[in-house]
């Protein structure tokens, strides 16, 4: 590690200069924050103060902008921040260019005969389930690493037919100490063997059960099964419905 910390310490030495320039600083610099060439997943947390011309709704909330810095630096240098004045020549996905055109028509993107063929997948019982992690900057448990999603809460809603109302369970870890044996069993005893798994953005909850199952191997079955069954529900509003008030940032 120390020749990977060498790397980068004359860099890490210039910005604590930089940071020092700043803080000593009497006057409050003016203009945009570097965020601005951001999508809006990765701005800071004082973005509106510092960024008071751009609406709430900007071209900064295109699905996946953030991953084509050259075209959202093209708008932003051009002055466009609505997503009304978007040019045309800027090539944009599928994906966006509904997210756009839900916004400026007003009109609701239906593809029912879609969403009822993903519907036909769904297997029950199924498990609507969503983590809640802390990434603490200082590891706080073994086999932990800077900023590592430790999961310590989770709510599951567990339907088993559509005739019954869906039954909720729980989890939530209270004392300071590794959660994951105790958040793993929790899972064993209310997700059965069949039946998908529901969650919202399926990358998020597969890799916290990845760490899991590398931490734990004695539940690397279990965890692989719960992966393998695992349903996005962002697949239906990436693709198939798209409404003017979604945002870019919730699809």
């Amino acid at each position: 590690m120390t020749a990977k910390v060498d790397e980068i310490a004359g860099t890490v030495a210039c910005e604590i200069e930089e940071a020092r320039t700043y803080l000593l600083n009497d006057v409050e610099p003016s203009g945009p924050c570097s965020c601005i060439y951001k999508g809006r997943s990765q701005h800071c947390s004082t973005f509106r103060y510092s960024n008071p011309h751009v609406p709430d709704y900007s071209v900064h909330d295109i699905s996946r902008i953030g991953n084509s810095p050259k075209k959202l630096k093209e708008m932003i240098d051009g002055g466009v921040f609505t997503l009304e004045n978007i040019p045309t020549h800027i090539k944009l996905s599928d994906i966006q260019q509904a997210q756009i055109r839900a916004y400026n028509s007003g009109e609701t993107l239906i593809k029912r005969e879609a969403i009822t063929g993903e519907l036909k997948k769904l297997k029950f019982p199924l498990y609507f389930v969503d983590y809640e992690t802390y990434p603490s900057a200082m590891p706080l448990f073994e086999q932990h690493a800077p900023h590592h999603h430790v999961p310590f809460q989770y709510s599951l809603h567990i339907a088993r037919s559509l005739d019954e109302e869906p039954i909720h369970k729980e989890f939530l870890h209270t004392v300071l100490e590794d959660p994951s044996e105790l958040f793993v069993r929790s899972l064993q005893k209310n997700i059965g063997s069949t039946g998908n798994i529901i969650v919202w953005n399926k990358s998020f909850e597969s890799g916290i059960n990845e760490a899991l199952a590398r931490r734990l191997p004695n539940a690397h079955g279990f965890i692989a099964s719960l992966n393998d069954r695992i349903y996005d529900l962002k697949r239906f509003f990436h693709q198939y419905y798209v409404h003017k008030y979604l945002w870019g940032k919730r699809q």
